[in-house]
């Protein structure tokens, strides 16, 4: 008898092993006229896709011990768990299809002989199963990708994980990444880990599955034990088949599936355009995910993929809402807050903090620069005429601002103006304002109405710290009539009436840095 090449079967020598499968297929079925019987023959032909299926999955599995004309029995395929007695019934003569009574009760009494250790075999799959901790994906990390994805896609990747691991620092996981997916294990309470995750920027959703065998009976009592924890009228299956040997198409199993569903749960229809609850099935080689709750995440890229930002944060609305929004969009984010004691109190210091300390929830570590503004404030206040100082003192924080992004390889600036907003905001303002830097500067809440910067802020809970009563720096000395249009020429001529430049250096080296982290901090406020 000819043996099998080491390769599996060809496309020939699997129809000859099935050969016996495809002459039940290739029987007239007589001409039926009942309802009843067209049933029965509808139902014959299903049972017959599905011994097929199963008995192709049984070849491919045992492909090392079966050769050319070797025949499946389906009481070989009942013992081994690929179907059920109820699965291979024919509906025309109520027995089972090539099952002889007495192949009936051997499989029945294999099956309980063998049950003990069945169950022993079955744990210890489980128990290795949770130690390889989701095998196939581990082969199809980043690292062994290579060339396959681009150096932007691959850092992308590792940010986003270091991200989540530093997000989930003392929480019982096990994270495994691929391409474009990460999957997370864990014990803990999966919900609590669900809000930490979706206010991870670069994840687009999360969804809460439960991993199973790649097996038919095992992904059909899942499903079952899923559907039952759920409370739905109408329903959908979706199902997709990365793993392409498995026996049974997409949209056969979706259907399949979705009987099993309506057999064994009362009260429910299938709705295909809008159903209450939608049930995906993603079978893999090794594994099936059934996902049962989908969250929508945050969006945006993982922070830090697009470099280092300074964030001139104040303690209003609108700067905590500039950097959240710049580290949607990738920018790892640190503050720098001016405070002028005594005209500005501890609380509003403190203040501060907090904003920063909220902003952690999406940047888990964030440094705070301090800056004594108080002398250069005074003498803008003695030598500036009232028009002109707050464009003199925007002027002197981007300087310095400037600096602090220049000793530590910061490559943006970023603060919470807003077009038109105050005086200093026109665009004339800005213009002569950002003459003092030649680094970039991002306005992310430039183009936004105040309304739409007060939604944001109370989204990320930081409207009602930025509301507290203790005013900055920004806020004290605030002439009547400030200029909306300054002049370059002037302010340059009048900035020239003090020596900025000793002011500024005595403030970059008298400056406080605070390391603020996710760990809920509390500030006195």
């Amino acid at each position: 008898m000819k043996k099998m090449n080491n390769k599996g079967f060809t496309l020939i020598e699997l129809l000859a092993v099935l050969v016996i499968l495809v002459v039940i297929m290739s029987i007239a079925i007589p001409s039926i006229t009942s309802s009843v019987e067209r049933s029965k023959a509808k139902q014959r032909e299903q049972v017959i896709n599905i011994v097929k299926a199963q008995a192709e999955l049984y070849a491919d599995k045992h492909k090392n011990n079966l050769h050319n004309g070797d025949i499946i029995k389906i009481s070989e395929l009942v013992s081994d768990g690929y179907l059920t007695l109820e699965e291979a019934k024919d509906p025309m003569n109520e027995k089972c299809t090539n099952l002889t009574d007495e192949d009936i009760e051997k499989a029945v009494k294999d099956a309980e002989a063998h049950a003990s250790e069945d169950k022993k075999k079955k744990e210890e799959i489980e128990a290795r199963n949770n130690a390889e901790s989701l095998v196939y994906n581990c082969q199809k990390t980043v690292d062994e990708l290579g060339d396959k994805i681009s150096g932007e896609e691959k850092a992308k990747a590792e940010t986003e994980i270091s991200n989540v691991k530093k997000a989930l620092e003392g929480y019982n996981v096990n994270i495994v990444k691929n391409r474009v997916r990460m999957f997370i294990e864990t014990d803990d309470d999966v919900m609590e880990i669900v809000n930490i995750l979706s206010n991870i920027f670069g994840i687009h959703s999360i969804v809460i599955a439960t991993r199973v065998n790649t097996n038919i009976s095992e992904i059909e009592d899942n499903v079952l034990k899923v559907a039952r924890e759920n409370d739905f009228r109408t329903f959908k299956v979706e199902t997709d088949r990365a793993d392409k040997s498995f026996p049974i198409q997409s949209m056969d199993f979706s259907r399949r599936i979705g009987a099993l569903i309506l057999k064994n749960i009362s009260n429910l229809s299938v709705d295909v355009h809008n159903p209450d609850y939608l049930l995906k099935i993603e079978i893999r080689e090794d594994y099936t995910y059934i996902y049962h709750k989908e969250v929508k995440g945050p969006g945006g890229y993982p922070v830090g993929v697009a470099g280092r930002g300074l964030l001139m944060l104040s303690g209003g609305i609108d700067s905590p809402v500039a950097g959240y929004l710049a580290m949607k969009r990738g920018i790892k984010v640190d503050c720098v807050y001016f405070e002028s004691p005594p005209h500005t109190s501890e609380m509003a210091k403190n203040k501060v903090k907090c904003l920063v300390e909220k902003l952690t929830k999406y940047n888990p570590d964030i440094t705070l620069y301090v800056i004594k503004f108080t002398d250069i404030q005074e003498a803008i206040y003695k030598n500036i005429v009232p028009t002109y100082m707050i464009t003199i003192m925007r002027r002197m924080m981007y300087r310095i601002a400037t600096k602090i992004m220049e000793n530590n390889s910061y490559l943006c600036l970023i603060n919470g103006e807003s077009v038109g907003q105050v005086a200093s905001q026109t665009l004339t303002s800005m213009n002569v304002i950002n003459n003092v830097t030649n680094k970039v500067v991002i306005r992310p809440v430039a183009c936004l109405d105040k309304i739409e910067i007060m939604d944001i802020a109370r989204k990320i809970d930081t409207y009602e710290t930025s509301i507290l009563p203790y005013e900055d720096c920004c806020t004290i000395f605030v002439p009547k009539h400030p200029v909306i249009n300054p002049s370059l020429k002037l302010s340059i001529e009048y900035e020239n009436s003090f020596d900025y430049d000793k002011l500024i250096e005595e403030a970059i080296n008298n400056m406080e840095v605070i390391k603020i982290t996710n760990n809920y901090n509390k500030f006195d406020i």
